[in-house]
């Protein structure tokens, strides 16, 4: 779990320190979103207005393996039998495509 936790920080502080010199300001990391009840309608849960160009989720498969696929909610989850790459388009309207380290960025 350590792991995992440490290469996601190291990918986000890579990320942030190159978005900031190609994009100043313009991106956001790790926007989150939730679905309410009330509407059934996706929403951000920080007060400002957010619009995604593109969602990126990063993969870390164990070496050796090839890329992680989009994972698919199991039965008796809410999303259940869709992807997460399903799920990221349609709560916030973007293309989603992962990261994936010796792999690049895949649909």
């Amino acid at each position: 779990m350590k792991l995992g936790i440490d290469m996601h920080q190291m990918a986000l502080d890579c990320v942030r320190r190159e978005l900031s010199q190609q994009r100043p300001g313009g991106f956001s990391l790790e926007p989150r979103y939730h679905r309410n009840p009330r509407t059934q309608a996706w929403e951000p849960l920080s007060n400002k207005e957010a619009q995604a160009l593109v969602v990126h989720d990063f993969k870390f498969p164990c070496l050796g393996d090839a890329p992680s696929k989009w994972r698919v909610y199991p039965r008796g989850h809410p999303h259940a039998g869709r992807t997460q790459k399903f799920m990221y388009e349609l709560a916030v309207g973007a293309p989603a495509f992962r990261i994936i380290p010796r792999w690049g960025v895949l649909p």
